[in-house]
């Protein structure tokens, strides 16, 4: 059972999230228009951290274990 001064602490909540989000749109929105270079970083990340070499070079550093025993 909530505390009857909590009434509307849900709401308030949400609106702090629903600025945050709007925040950092704005601000992702602003880096976009300047000139791409924001946007082209970000993807190259994504792109390397989703390449195949890095998976396989992350699971050749994982110790081999049979199944069942750690």
């Amino acid at each position: 059972m909530r505390h009857p001064r909590e009434h509307g602490m849900a709401t308030a909540e949400y609106t702090v999230g629903t600025l945050g989000a709007v925040l950092l749109a704005s601000i992702l929105f602003k880096l976009g228009l300047d000139d791409g270079w924001f946007f082209d970083q970000l993807a190259d990340i994504i792109k390397r951290a989703l390449s195949p070499r890095v998976f396989f070079d992350l699971m050749k550093n994982l110790p081999v274990t049979p199944f069942g025993h750690r």
